[in-house]
């Protein structure tokens, strides 16, 4: 492959991906997280919102208030809402987010947050690039400074005229790197699950491009060997930290990685022994440079624990827990609009896994780019799906916490694409290539559908709530009591910009005592407790019937008898 054809398909690659990602990307529900981010980027928290919840019926164009910004705050502020409320998310994104300004004034508060959403898609396109870089250091095939120094390559006097032989090794270099570094960027571009990421406004597309980033800057470093490459490794690491807390599985990866390669000749070579040191130094001025953040985290540790209840409260079987695990591991390929593993999920599930075996064993050929790969894969195991199978949780069903095993496939997939200097039979090349085209088949199928559909997977919880919105729409003098339990504040937060102006709700702190209210128009209970209904019948005699059901969240309607 010449340079041209490489460079110009690499734009094809991009216009590609971004074009997916922009298409519709104003179209689907804004959910709770979402919402959420809209708030802390105008610079609310909690203490703006929360004391609503204080039993007295009131508009809620009150609550949209908490989604608008206000001048009078600062980044400051985003960042001082998120260290006490959401201390696991960093500020980065959201600061960014507040350069959005002049939208999150707008009245309409739903569509500012649909215009949220091309920040996002900005990060998306540097994510792919990010794919470019770090693919190359991946497939590149160049020897590290470390290796070369150890054989003594890098002493060696340049031959006067030896031309060929250099010209011949580019070439065959160029001939492995370009084919798959190319098949790494097109699987990323067109990619379900990243489109659906870049269509969110969430920090998951920015943090995809510094796991990448900062992987590519670690391969690098140890390629080029200078303290200016270690500056940049630990900066770009350092960065992903302030975006993304998550990023903690990636320095571990990253560890485990340099400690396989190097641990075992740390002694007996100086080299080595050098490079190590160089990274523990980059990972020390990283742990430096992220402390601020980290000490904030530990002052609001019960903050922390609280807003992550959900991810270790929960227990499902253990053998939900796998199916979920074993679906997520192909989203990054295809996106079949399915919640739970089924026959059709596990065909392609197959095919997908199949064809990662065969990228892995020609990644046998390159270990320290199968190490690499590998420790990606596993470290963010250890943080999510071995506590959800020993002790319980659901951490491991977020796919968006798997983003560094995510990529890691993809870098698997990218590497099973045959090239000149492959010892391949005719038949195996034909099936490795048939595989890659329906791989990226799949993935703009996938692509297209994800982004048509009005409430995909990724909106979670928030799913219903256009269901429950179509049925409170005939009402606009309704009121809405919800209590303070679970997500509902975050749904309420989400249904204020979905519902008429002229709509009533009542937030309850506690569902103790409660008395219904004497309002003149119909009376509806947003996702309450059998207990808080039964409660209600028992004491102001009245019918309670569902109106909108859904496992996440159930309207009910109140009529006095």
């Amino acid at each position: 492959m010449s340079r041209s054809v490489f460079t110009l398909a690499l734009l094809g690659c991009f216009a590609v991906g971004g074009a997916l990602r922009a298409h519709d990307l104003e179209g689907a529900l804004v959910w709770h997280d979402e919402v959420f981010t809209q708030v802390f980027a105008a610079g609310h928290g909690a203490s703006d919102w929360l004391p609503l919840f204080d039993g007295e019926v009131r508009p809620i164009t009150e609550l949209r208030e908490a989604r608008v910004l206000d001048p009078d705050r600062s980044a400051l502020d985003t960042a001082i809402g998120l260290a006490r409320d959401e201390p696991q998310h960093p500020p980065l994104y959201y600061a960014a987010a507040r350069a959005f300004g002049s939208v999150v004034t707008a009245p309409d508060v739903t569509g500012a947050a649909k215009k949220l959403r091309w920040l996002s898609w900005l990060c998306s396109l540097l994510a792919i690039a990010a794919m470019g870089w770090c693919a190359r250091e991946v497939f590149g095939g160049r020897r590290s400074a470390v290796d070369d120094r150890k054989s003594g390559v890098g002493d060696r006097k340049p031959v006067v005229g030896d031309r060929s032989s250099a010209s011949a090794s580019e070439s065959e270099s160029a001939s492995v790197l370009r084919p798959r570094v190319l098949a790494a960027v097109a699987l990323f571009a067109v990619s379900p699950f990243h489109v659906l990421y870049a269509q969110e406004a969430r920090e998951y597309a920015l943090w995809t491009a510094f796991v990448l980033a900062s992987t590519a800057a670690l391969l690098r470093a140890r390629r080029v060997a200078s303290l200016g490459s270690w500056l940049l490794y630990a900066i770009l690491q350092v960065i992903g930290f302030y975006t993304s807390f998550a990023m903690l599985t990636v320095a571990v990866a990253h560890a485990l990685f340099v400690g396989v390669r190097d641990l075992p000749r740390v002694r007996a070579d100086a080299n080595v022994r050098r490079s190590f040191v160089h990274a523990f130094g980059a990972w020390l001025l990283g742990a430096v440079l992220f402390l601020p953040w980290a000490l904030l985290l530990l002052e609001h540790w019960e903050a922390f624990r609280a807003s992550m209840a959900w991810s270790r409260d929960i227990a499902i079987p253990r053998s939900e827990v796998l199916a979920t695990f074993g679906l997520n591991l192909t989203r990054p390929f295809v996106e079949l609009g399915a919640d739970e593993l089924s026959l059709g999920v596990a065909v392609v599930g197959c095919f997908v896994l199949t064809t990662l075996a065969a990228g892995l064993t020609t990644l046998r050929r390159r270990p320290e780019a199968l190490a690499l790969v590998v420790a990606l894969f596993v470290a963010p195991l250890f943080f999510y799906l071995v506590p959800d199978l020993v002790g319980g949780g659901i951490r491991s069903l977020s796919a968006r916490y798997l983003i560094p095993s995510l990529l890691a496939l993809q870098l698997a997939a990218a590497a099973m694409v045959p090239t000149e200097v492959d010892s391949l039979t005719r038949a195996d090349r034909r099936v490795r290539t048939f595989a890659l085209a329906a791989l990226l088949m799949l993935g703009v199928f996938g692509s297209v559908r994800a982004a048509r559909s009005p409430a995909p997977w990724t909106k979670g919880i928030s799913r219903p709530l256009p269901a429950i919105a179509a049925a409170l729409e005939p009402y606009p003098g309704a009121l809405v009591v919800v209590d303070h339990e679970r997500h509902h504040p975050g749904t309420i937060l989400t249904l204020s910009g979905m519902l008429a102006d002229t709509t009533q709700v009542q937030l309850l702190p506690t569902v103790e005592d409660y008395e219904l209210a004497d309002h003149p128009g119909p009376v509806f209970l947003l996702d309450v407790s059998p207990r808080f209904r039964d409660e209600l019948r028992a004491s102001a005699g009245v019918t309670i019937t569902p109106v909108s059901e859904h496992l996440h969240a159930t309207l009910y309607r109140v009529q006095r008898r």
